[in-house]
């Protein structure tokens, strides 16, 4: 993987993620020390490569090698040297003018992609519509490389006010590549936790189900080539997801509408409750350090692993962070990484990241079906329990209290920025096992109410974001219909 570095905050997204091979090349060669010492602490990565100097001029990395890319390069800079490039063989889709550096990146990132390769870029939003960068992008959508453009809300990328688009790029792995279909994303509007969860839901749908994919009114369209091209290959997201067929939209939104009443009424009869006399059953908790329990043989701590795995499980799922916050449904495995044997998650496993989350509060999901098998990502381990004297419903209770974060806090350290505990020394209360058992209860079924509400709020937000869009979009085309019936009007009494 290569990348524009800059201070290296892409690098350690990569490092996170299990990758293990990471190069990058800056032309602020302070930049570049940062990232590396960065990268030098707590990421387990076998290899690392970083460059000094100008990778458009003078790139670092070897052609064609890469699978996966990722740039934010500074594509509204007209001062570079666009006659000194002129002749280069990077131009596969057109030479692009001094305007349009952004088609130059693009370009230099598509040359270091291996066939089948991918590459995510952060570009200013004229580089989707600038006239004179048609020609460049007519070509891209025609050799199926453009796969999405997702419009961001302001201030998505750090140093950046702008709102800026994602551009999800794949180098064709045939020399006759055919067109294929351009997922747009407009969540310019969205805050940007919002914004982020919708645009990934709607790449994954997409991705996943390409000829399915069915859209989501205002927000999110897959779109033919040949309608790209009818319009000047202008791929600005907002162009294309207002264009949804409105019988359609209407039917979804009554459907969508039916469907979030139903889920009101499910939520009020899901609330949790829980009897006062398993409240006061619990005050003679033991409190016992996670360590302890695991010496005892009660509960079984494990941790992402150094070695290298055999090569059959390079493609095994990984759980980070970010996946235990969301939740099973919502999460986007990755992988590779490396885990010890026996690491793999199991059915019922507490999985946990050791990072507080911004509330200060612990990270920490029971595992089922969907994720069992998945490996453990850096900053995250897992808790096997003994069920006849642990329940883990209780266990992620109590971990994930303000009472559990404030223990974490207790024996954490300063890390990158973030709270960092360590697993053996949090301390747990455990009530008698009837207790225990009741209390997880609880906590399960708080868990699946909490999930609910998010995606009763997510459902809820969408209505009413379409509902708007729909209504301005009809409003619309009211006003430019009687336009067009008052100039008939005015041209029919006209005299000859």
């Amino acid at each position: 993987m290569f990348t524009a570095c800059g201070t290296g905050a892409l690098l350690l997204a990569a490092a996170r993620r299990g990758i293990q091979r990471i190069e990058g090349q800056d032309a602020d060669r302070a930049q570049v020390r940062v990232a590396a010492l960065r990268l030098a602490f707590g990421h387990d990565v076998r290899r690392v490569e970083l460059h000094g100097g100008d990778a458009l001029y003078d790139s670092a990395f070897e052609p064609d090698a890469a699978s996966s890319v990722v740039c934010v390069p500074p594509s509204s800079d007209r001062s570079w040297n666009r006659q000194e490039l002129l002749h280069d063989i990077r131009w596969t889709y057109g030479v692009p003018t001094q305007a349009d550096a952004g088609l130059a990146w693009i370009q230099h990132v598509l040359s270091g992609a291996r066939p089948g390769g991918s590459a995510v870029l952060l570009l200013p939003p004229t580089v989707a519509g600038r006239p004179s960068g048609s020609t460049i992008r007519a070509s891209l959508v025609r050799g199926g490389v453009v796969r999405a453009v997702v419009a961001l809300p302001p201030g998505s990328a750090a140093q950046h006010g702008v709102p800026l688009q994602a551009w999800v790029l794949e180098r064709p792995r045939s020399a006759e590549p055919v067109p294929r279909p351009v997922l747009f994303v407009d969540v310019s509007s969205h805050s940007t936790g919002s914004a982020l969860d919708v645009a990934m839901r709607s790449w994954t749908a997409f991705r996943d189900g390409t000829d399915t994919f069915a859209g989501l009114t205002g927000v999110a369209r897959s779109v033919r080539a040949d309608e790209i091209l009818a319009v000047d290959a202008d791929l600005t997201p907002r162009r294309h997801v207002a264009s949804v067929g409105s019988l359609t939209s209407v039917a979804q939104f009554i459907e969508d509408r039916a469907r979030f009443a139903a889920m009101a009424a499910d939520l009020a009869r899901s609330c949790p409750d829980i009897d006062n006399e398993v409240l006061d059953a619990g005050r003679g908790a033991v409190d016992v350090s996670l360590g302890e329990l695991a010496q005892a043989g009660q509960i079984i701590l494990l941790r992402p692993g150094r070695g290298r795995r055999a090569e059959a499980d390079d493609d095994l799922p990984l759980v980070h962070p970010r996946d235990i916050a969301l939740g099973w449904a919502r999460a986007t495995f990755s992988g590779p990484q490396p885990s010890p044997a026996g690491s793999a998650v199991r059915v019922d496993d507490v999985v946990v990241s050791p990072l507080l989350d911004s509330k200060g509060q612990i990270p920490a999901r029971v595992a089922d079906a969907s994720v069992a098998g998945a490996g453990l990502a850096p900053d995250t381990f897992l808790i096997r329990a003994d069920s006849a004297v642990v329940d883990p419903w209780y266990l992620v209770g109590f971990l994930s209290s303000t009472i559990g974060g404030l223990r974490a806090a207790q024996v954490a350290a300063l890390a990158g920025g973030r709270s960092r505990f360590a697993p053996d020394r949090l301390r747990v209360l455990l009530p008698a096992i009837d207790v225990l058992r009741e209390f997880g209860r609880v906590f399960r079924e708080t868990t699946d109410f909490v999930d609910r509400v998010r995606d009763f709020a997510g459902l809820g937000r969408s209505l009413a974001h379409r509902f708007t869009m729909d209504s301005v979009r009809r409003l619309s085309s009211s006003v430019d219909e009687d336009r067009h019936v008052a100039t008939q009007e005015l041209s029919d009494s006209s005299p000859i």
